[in-house]
């Protein structure tokens, strides 16, 4: 829950209240980020993904929710290969019998 627009959660705090994130974690998490050598930084939600306490995609839903940003979790489909091959062949079959293709000229006007 938003407190004011002008003053965001904090990310920590996000992923420990949609239970992402333990505390215990975050404040290791928050450890290794001031302990980063000469001058290096990293976001805190980088250093929770690449520690494995939470992944990416929890970082980002929290961040577009809490900015009102629209997210949406994608997720890779499997498909089946004969059914894409023959679908790209039916596409393919239907362009060369289009009339609009059998008229078009080969080469523009000069």
């Amino acid at each position: 829950m938003k407190t004011n627009i002008n003053s965001p959660q904090r990310l920590g705090n996000l992923l420990i209240e949609r239970g992402y994130l333990a505390p215990a974690d975050l404040t290791a998490a928050l450890v290794q980020q001031k302990e980063l050598p000469g001058g290096q930084s990293k976001l805190l939600g980088e250093i929770l993904v690449e520690l494995s306490y939470c992944t990416e995609e929890q970082v980002i839903e929290c961040l577009a929710a809490e900015y009102d940003v629209p997210y949406a979790r994608l997720e890779a489909r499997r498909y089946d290969l004969r059914v894409v091959d023959v679908s790209t062949l039916l596409a393919e079959s239907l362009d060369e019998q289009s009339p609009a293709a059998a008229s078009a000229p080969s080469d523009p006007p000069r």
